[in-house]
């Protein structure tokens, strides 16, 4: 963007650089407990999270905390998290023998009622992006240049939390509306962004019938994979393909699809928990299932057939 004049025709404000720890937050810097002093906030117990503090040593504090003079002490009003990612950020810059942080300030006076008022309003007054939003803002920062991990410290996420995010970007505009919209999870948009265009086309109108109907998404991807063995399986139906019991048959590879074998991993885990909707599976199902991932070997077993011709119909 381009520089120019710095000054603006407009009111200014004084701000005091200070160091975090000449700031004082009502019960972690003091004895103060719930309901002893205006300023506790509950929030002094959640803990540091260590990508803000990994935010705050490449960005610094940029908005301005808010404190008011009690006596010689600076009692933090807002910002008590940045107070204490700064804390934290210079820990970690003084054992690089780095330069310290300062934070900016804004000290506010008032009555207790007022400051109480302050502090609500600023914890309130606040509007998150939505998942799609950031995602949108962080595949902006991809097309400028940025890399991962540059994208993960301005979001205060991991790298793979971004590498994530944008599987979910790359997604059909369908399956992001429905994501947006609180049709399907995340966790589903990832996966999706796995496959192709043409199967995410169909895994979602699978997906979003389910979630009318209330069935968990790990049923709609066992259905998923029989219907996909009509185009990317073909023994079952073969004339030749009759393998006796306890005779060597080798599970194709082509009998692995979407959602892929991560998933059904988990439909078996949930099965061995006795846990729902899983449990509702035909045990012939699991075992085609540990037949397909090779947990049973290259050995038929009584009913493969069966089952494998139950796949092949039509839902």
């Amino acid at each position: 963007m381009a520089s120019g004049k710095q000054t603006v025709d407009a009111p200014t404000t004084k701000l005091f650089l200070m160091d975090p720890d000449q700031l004082t937050i009502i019960g972690l810097d003091t004895p103060h407990k719930a309901g002893d002093h205006p300023l506790y906030d509950e929030r002094i117990a959640l803990p540091v999270n260590p990508e803000s503090v990994q935010n705050v040593v490449f960005y610094g504090i940029k908005q301005a905390i808010i404190a008011t003079q009690d006596g010689d002490k600076s009692v933090v009003v807002d910002g008590r998290q940045r107070v204490r990612w700064a804390r934290a950020a210079n820990d970690a810059l003084r054992k690089r023998g780095a330069e310290l942080l300062r934070v900016p300030v804004r000290f506010q006076r008032g009555e207790a009622g007022d400051l109480l008022g302050v502090l609500v309003s600023c914890n309130e007054n606040r509007q998150n992006d939505d998942l799609m939003v950031k995602i949108e803002k962080a595949a902006r920062m991809l097309n400028m240049g940025k890399v991962e991990k540059e994208i993960a410290v301005a979001f205060c996420v991991q790298p793979q939390t971004v590498r994530n995010w944008m599987l979910i970007y790359g997604t059909i505009p369908e399956v992001k509306e429905a994501i947006r919209l609180g049709k399907l999870t995340p966790s589903v948009g990832i996966r999706l962004g796995r496959e192709s265009q043409e199967k995410q086309t169909l895994l979602l109108g699978d997906l979003l019938k389910a979630q009318k109907e209330g069935i968990n998404p790990t049923v709609v991807a066992v259905d998923a994979a029989k219907r996909g063995l009509k185009e990317e399986y073909r023994v079952a139906n073969a004339k030749d393909a009759k393998p006796p019991t306890g005779e060597a048959v080798e599970p194709p590879e082509a009998f692995i699809v979407p959602p892929g074998k991560r998933l059904l991993r988990a439909i078996l885990k949930a099965y061995d928990a006795d846990e729902a909707p899983a449990t509702s599976i035909d045990p012939q199902v699991i075992n085609a299932i540990k037949w397909m991932l090779g947990d049973l070997g290259n050995t038929a077993f009584p009913g493969l057939k069966k089952t494998l011709n139950s796949f092949n119909k039509k839902p």
